[in-house]
């Protein structure tokens, strides 16, 4: 049986640059909606992922696969179809499952998916844009006098960084400092005599200005020190970074701020008692909100834009735009589940020219066919766009719509 963490890893823009590279053979997804427990519930989920793997096993073999070579291939994920007590309890909301010829990776996901799966010339990833959003993810610094934890989120889920020669304990470089200067009194006493020993007494009074100005250089550096950490090993990367911590210190850290991408919301209050669920609670609406702006001011780029025809809206001239590498932008809306009839298809199938990228569509999936959503999202993808989950409501075009780099 193989052995697993706590949790599986939760999702970053490293992991889904390594998603979508290319592949050889075929590549598997798989998608489920997790619950997070309490107590001893049995878990649902691995009869649910059984009957998946499963489902994968017959598609495999109407392919040609034998059944030694479905089994070997599929052994990794059939694995976890057992109720396990250290991988089960310790989900979240969703669970996306990537194999392929010497790829395995589980990844945590902030919502949940339907239970799905896709075999392909590469994975699937637009149910992936849907539950992280158009920036992936953010960073939060938790700043106080005992604990600064650096911590990644995606969607609402927060993980601990680990951040080289980051100080991590304000209050104990102040007792240091302070246990420093206590020595120093001590030496000059012992050598100065009772003059010394009257200027001692000066120095140690409670309260007294000069002491309260040493405190706040000593609080000073220590943020400093702390910016200093954290920029280094943010170096190079987008997301915000939201603060979470008493007003004074969170003003005192923004002034040595270095990380370009430092967001003015914040968590305010004493974060010392605040458990990394609880700040992920008051994070999540601060990352909603700073993704919205984001996908407003893209809709915006998108109307301005609309006139000089640097825009697409149709899934023939989008599809085609994203194989020739013109999408700066794409806007695509959520899959929904198939149990919503009523809701227009969000699935859409055709096979792709690779070398001019014009499209044929069918109204059924077709054995060489690709959807056409998740076609274009991995191109854009590949070649540095950005992708926006926005609902179907506010969509500009019919099924997705694009802003062209030229």
């Amino acid at each position: 049986m193989r052995t697993y963490n706590q949790m599986p890893e939760r999702l970053g823009m490293a992991d889904l640059a390594e998603l979508i590279q290319e592949r050889p053979g075929l590549s598997v997804s798989f998608y489920l909606p997790t619950n997070e427990r309490r107590g001893h519930e049995v878990p649902q989920e691995p009869l649910l992922l059984r009957r998946l793997v499963e489902d994968v096993g017959r598609q495999l073999a109407a392919k040609g696969w034998r059944a030694g070579e479905i089994t070997t291939f599929l052994a990794p994920i059939a694995e976890l179809a057992v109720p396990d007590q250290s991988f089960w309890p310790h989900q979240q909301r969703g669970l996306a499952i990537f194999r392929a010829q010497d790829f395995f990776a589980i990844y945590q996901l902030p919502e949940p998916t339907p239970p799905k799966t896709r075999i392909g010339t590469h994975f699937w990833l637009r149910p992936l844009i849907s539950a992280i959003g158009a920036d992936g993810h953010f960073y939060l610094l938790a700043l106080s006098q005992n604990k600064v934890q650096l911590y990644r989120g995606l969607g609402d889920v927060l993980a601990p960084m680990t951040v080289p020669q980051l100080p991590t304990a304000l209050g104990e470089t102040l007792r240091y400092d302070q246990f420093e200067r206590t020595l120093q009194f001590h030496s000059t006493s012992s050598s100065g005599g009772a003059s010394t020993g009257r200027r001692a007494a000066v120095f140690h009074g409670q309260g007294d200005a000069g002491d309260e100005r040493i405190k706040h250089q000593q609080l000073d550096r220590f943020l400093q020190e702390v910016a200093e950490a954290v920029h280094r090993r943010l170096a190079g990367q987008r997301a915000p970074l939201f603060l979470a911590g008493v007003d004074y210190i969170q003003s005192i850290y923004r002034r040595h701020n270095h990380y370009p991408h430092l967001m003015m919301a914040n968590v305010p209050g004493n974060v010392d008692h605040l458990t990394p669920v609880e700040l992920r609670t008051a994070t999540w609406p601060l990352c909603k909100e700073y993704q919205a702006e984001l996908t407003k001011d893209a809709l915006k780029r998108f109307v301005e834009l609309t006139p000089l025809t640097r825009t697409a809206d149709n899934i023939e001239t989008v599809v085609h735009a994203a194989q020739m590498q013109q999408v700066d932008s794409l806007f695509v809306s959520p899959l929904v589940d198939d149990a919503d009839a009523h809701l227009p298809a969000t699935e859409h199938w055709g096979t792709v020219d690779a070398t001019t990228g014009y499209i044929t569509r069918h109204t059924a999936p077709e054995p060489a066919d690709e959807e056409l959503v998740d076609y274009a999202v991995l191109q854009v993808l590949r070649h540095g766009g950005t992708v926006y989950p926005i609902p179907a409501e506010q969509m500009p075009g019919e099924i997705m719509a694009a802003i062209l780099r030229y």
